[in-house]
């Protein structure tokens, strides 16, 4: 039962090791679970800054975009958002491909930063879906 477990987390983390050096090699930011969570953390504490020019409307972007952005603000990877809608990671790299273009954002914390004040997540719920963690940072 040990080896079971053992054997399963370093698949999780082989997967998210190697999606991290993906990321990487193709120039964009690999985010964990974990620092999404103090991201969060910090614009629930903080508050978003507000853009000097408005933010292009939720309105420019298919359901399915929509449905991708607010995944991504949950913190899922994009193997987990491809399992959960049942579409292919290609699919899923296209539809933030098409969601950066369309909003002007750069990057996955970009996305995440402008799930956020659109309501397409709460901070409610990421808290019910990821256990948070309270041990030592």
């Amino acid at each position: 039962m040990t080896s079971d477990f053992a054997s399963t987390g370093l698949d999780d983390c082989s997967r998210e090791v190697t999606s991290a050096i993906r990321a990487v090699a193709h120039q964009r930011i690999s985010l964990s679970p974990e620092i999404i969570d103090r991201m969060v953390e910090r614009f629930c504490e903080y508050g978003l800054a507000q853009p000097s020019v408005a933010a292009p409307p939720l309105e420019e972007l298919t359901k399915r975009e929509r449905e991708v952005l607010a995944l991504i603000g949950e913190g899922m990877l994009i193997d987990e958002i491809a399992e959960n809608l049942y579409i292919g990671v290609s699919t899923v790299r296209t539809h933030l491909h098409r969601i950066r273009r369309k909003l002007d954002l750069k990057d996955r914390s970009q996305l995440v930063a402008y799930a956020y004040p659109t309501g397409l997540v709460s901070v409610r719920q990421v808290a019910s879906a990821v256990p948070l963690s309270f041990g030592r940072r």
